[in-house]
């Protein structure tokens, strides 16, 4: 039987086959975004699950009294020596781990005992982190890594890359090349502190809270670089603290039982305790709830626009064969038959939609990443394919339902009537109307969204260093130049043969990338007055820095000497008087004096600058990076000849990273640059399906009406009158969904201008290009379908009925 309604099936398809096959690959494209934006929603959701004791362990936080919902995030390493000493009861061991977000650079012992340089992402922690996070020791021993001074505990993925085998790694030896901020005073500047590998971790997935969204390469244990053993421990709060409950203990009944105890912990004053689950405060406190809200949302609105499409069509085919259906209720079809009938042809649909899915995943998978800056996700396929076979199950499921309202609903109609005339269906459109409004209501919010996010991010990239124009920050290329076990002399050497290549106007070393630092943070305007401090970015520049950057002075002169200083104009509103010839002292009290006042440096458009204090270095000490200004059109040539310069001289471990100013800018602006092509997308795909939705709905009124046109052709009536005769509508559906839309837009838009210092113009003339643009296609759509149907010979169609 099921050979037969598969046939049956088959041929219902193929009658209708342009629009199924539009529905198919609308559904088919939609489960695609709904897949990956649930993928998002469900990573966030895991977050730390990947831990075998993660139901057990709590995390411990610092608040005051008056104040219990401020706590903070991190916790000084000092708590967990105190609550070992107290052995509070409900915990089993106490674990603290401290990741700074600067990676650690080591000289890596290799083969034939040739050292390369590399850097590592390096979270510090302490013998418990075996038992309280329970990692999966593939090789080596966690037994020496806890008593070994200066252990390291690396990833499966490090240790492949760096020796290939994992079993290679152990008893290697790491010499870091940089002094920490923690280390003792012993510490040369050029580290020279030896680690050992003493075993080998799997990968700890990157959905965890210790470092979200950044790979984690090692641990180091018994460290005497790091914040445990340093007596900084007594002043930085910056690390987590885990407790592993006993069994049975659960993180609010210890919370209760500190709360009941008054547990405290002294650092710059008391401290409450508080516990939560693990993972709980990094939700809390951040803003990945909400994104992982936004993108939820993002989802199901795609896929219920390809759903509304696919169902409303999928149910009218259905309900032109009432006489069918009747006929074979007359011949002893049960209901159970007509429903088994029907569901084979929906799901045959959603399986062929399923499976343009998971090709889609296939063809996409190298693409199914993101990476800003030094945060990095990595899409699994065929975890994102499992989740999408659930996503289809449940589709399946709703689609056995409509065919249950079907089989209802052709029940209820009479075996003559159905027979007779079928089903009526005409004047009964309302569904079918709203369904195509919220098509259209979605459609204009992505629409309006993507195109916001580009005229946001143009803005943006105007604005920041606006003396430069958007086509001189994409001839500026940008070049990293942190290189550890490179001195300044050596640095100055790379650059000079950077400036000698073809198509290089000139370069301008830095200490470090504009958009991701600055060389100080604030002077002093009165010699021996702390309280005159001024909190300002201070940025050392060559004196070739303004002429580079174009920045005009507004009075005075550039620097020329060491003790010269130049202030932007935002610092000179800031002192709120004449600041020319006005002595500033740095915090050893070294005098400066201040020269010249230039326009405003912008940096960052999400606050206002506090202003800019310039001053003249020759880099001798530490360069951090270059930029290189290349004369029109020459930016690619002299991006492949710094390549080559890079490839060169640096060690084959080190990979040199080459971009341009405007790369630096959207990677810096995550939302407007990363988010746009996204939003742009799910544009595209919501237009298209609303388009087809549209279509659809066109097609079953000319068809229904044909012999009202013959008519009307025959009284005289034109294209323009039967144009109008089904135009009318869809003026006023759209008209309604644009303005519900565009309010919802419109706020969405004044909340998100509340996070930048400019935005791009929202007004009427924003919203009239959108609505003409979408307008255009809709009447494009709605044209060719009724001019295909006013062609008809009326005589003809009035002969066929």
């Amino acid at each position: 039987m099921i050979r037969h309604y598969l046939k049956v099936a088959m041929r219902n398809l193929w009658k209708y086959k342009t629009q199924h096959l539009i529905s198919l690959a609308g559904v088919g494209v939609a489960l695609l975004c709904f897949s990956i934006c649930l993928y998002l929603v469900r990573y966030v959701h895991d977050l730390d699950h990947c831990f075998e004791n993660y139901d057990r362990i709590a995390e411990l936080s610092l608040y005051e009294e008056a104040n219990e919902k401020g706590g903070v995030m991190s916790t000084p390493v000092t708590l967990a020596e105190e609550l070992r000493l107290k052995k509070q009861d409900g915990i089993e061991a106490l674990c603290v781990v401290d990741h700074p977000y600067r990676d650690r650079p080591f000289n890596v012992e290799v083969k034939d005992g040739k050292q390369l340089p590399y850097t590592f992402n390096v979270a510090e922690t302490d013998s418990s982190f075996f038992q309280v996070l329970t990692p999966q020791v593939l090789c080596g021993s966690a037994a020496v890594a806890k008593v070994t001074p200066n252990s390291l505990v690396v990833t499966e993925s490090m240790a492949r890359r760096v020796y290939g085998d994992i079993r290679q790694a152990i008893g290697k030896q790491l010499v870091m090349t940089r002094r920490l901020s923690t280390s003792p005073d012993s510490t040369p500047r050029t580290g020279g502190i030896v680690y050992t590998i003493q075993a080998v971790i799997a990968d700890i997935p990157m959905n965890n809270s210790i470092s979200f969204l950044s790979r984690l390469d090692m641990f180091s244990l018994n460290d005497s670089e790091g914040i445990i053993q340093s007596d900084a421990r007594y002043s930085i709060i910056g690390s987590k603290t885990f407790a592993l409950l006993r069994e049975g203990v659960t993180p609010q009944d210890l919370n209760e039982q500190f709360r009941r105890s008054k547990v405290t912990h002294h650092f710059d004053r008391d401290y409450n305790v508080a516990v939560y689950p693990m993972g709980a405060i990094f939700l809390e406190k951040g803003a990945l709830p909400v994104i992982a809200l936004v993108t939820g949302i993002a989802g199901m609105l795609i896929l219920l626009v390809a759903l509304l499409n696919f169902y409303h069509l999928m149910v009218g085919s259905f309900l032109t064969r009432v006489r069918e259906f009747c006929i074979r209720q007359m011949t002893g079809a049960t209901a159970s038959g007509l429903f088994l009938q029907l569901f084979v042809q929906s799901a045959l649909l959603m399986l062929l939609a399923g499976l343009l899915t998971c090709i889609c995943i296939e063809v996409m998978d190298p693409w199914l990443q993101m990476e800003v800056t030094d945060i990095s996700l990595q899409i699994d396929s065929i975890e994102l394919m499992k989740q999408t076979f659930e996503y289809l199950a449940g589709l399946l499921a709703v689609s056995a339902l409509v065919c249950l309202f079907v089989v209802w609903k052709v029940r209820r109609i009479s075996v003559h009537t159905g027979v007779v005339s079928g089903v009526r269906r005409s004047g009964k459109r309302r569904l079918r109307d709203m369904l195509l409004g919220i098509q259209l209501f979605i459609c204009w919010i992505f629409i309006s969204l993507a195109a916001a996010l580009y005229l946001q991010s143009d803005m943006t990239g105007r604005t920041l260093f606006n003396t430069l124009t958007i086509r001189e920050k994409e001839q500026i290329l940008s070049v990293p130049m942190d290189f550890s076990f490179m001195n300044a002399t050596q640095k100055k050497d790379l650059i000079h043969q950077f400036e000698v290549l073809p198509g290089v106007m000139e370069v301008l070393p830095s200490d470090v990338n504009y958009l991701g630092g600055m060389s100080g943070t604030g002077m002093f305007t009165e010699k021996g007055n702390r309280d005159s401090y001024v909190a300002v970015n201070v940025m050392r520049i060559t004196s070739g820095f303004f002429h580079f950057m174009h920045i005009p002075m507004l009075s005075g002169q550039s620097v020329r000497e060491p003790a010269d200083l130049v202030v932007d104009e935002a610092l000179s509103k800031r002192i709120g008087k004449e600041v020319l010839g006005k002595p500033l002292y740095d915090f050893d009290e070294t005098p400066y004096l201040v020269k010249g006042v230039c326009q405003t440096f912008v940096t960052n458009v999400y606050r206002e600058s506090e202003g800019f204090i310039f001053m003249l270095t020759d880099f001798d000490d530490y360069c951090g990076h270059c930029y290189v200004k290349c004369k029109d059109g020459q930016a690619e040539a002299v991006r492949e000849g710094i390549r080559t310069i890079l490839k060169k001289n640096l060690p084959e471990s080190v990979e040199g990273r080459i971009g341009t100013f405007m790369d630096d800018i959207s990677e810096s602006q995550v939302l407007e640059f990363k988010l746009r092509g996204v939003i742009l997308f799910f544009s595209v795909v919501a237009l298209v399906i609303s388009l087809l939705g549209v279509y659809s709905a066109v097609t079953i009124d000319t068809e229904s009406r044909r012999k009202e046109m013959a008519i009307r052709k025959i009284n005289g009536a034109g294209v323009r009158q039967i144009v109008m005769l089904f135009a009318r509508f869809y003026i006023i559906l759209l008209a309604l969904t644009a303005v519900l839309g565009f309010a919802l837009v419109e706020f969405l838009l004044r909340a998100l201008s509340g996070m930048y210092t400019v935005f791009f113009h929202h007004g009427a003339g924003f919203y009239l290009c959108i609505f003409l643009l979408v307008s255009l296609f809709v009447a494009i759509t709605v044209a060719f379908r009724i001019w295909q149907v006013s062609r008809v010979n009326p005589a003809e169609e009035i002969k066929r009925e």
